[in-house]
């Protein structure tokens, strides 16, 4: 295995340094021993529940436009993006 990519949203609770930390002392004799670890920080995002749209984040959450309460679009999710492997 050459390289793993992941995106970890902001509020997915995961402490990106920790994680790198982890696999830096993990992978050893596993099948990503020689991988590079890449992670993508994903901003949190709030949109309008209603109309759908954006909601300034560090605010009331609340759609300045239609007054629906905000939702949580981006920011709280853990993605393997890409494995890359060298075949032989």
């Amino acid at each position: 295995m050459q390289r793993v990519d992941v995106a970890i949203g902001e509020l997915a609770g995961v402490d990106c340094a920790l994680l790198t930390t982890a696999f830096e002392v993990f992978r050893g004799g596993t099948l990503c021993e020689h991988a590079a670890l890449t992670i993508d920080r994903i901003p949190a995002r709030w949109e309008c529940s209603r109309c759908h749209g954006e909601v300034a984040r560090g605010g009331f959450l609340r759609c300045t436009q239609c007054n629906a309460p905000a939702r949580l679009a981006a920011g709280d999710e853990i993605v393997l993006q890409r494995i890359e492997l060298e075949v032989a």
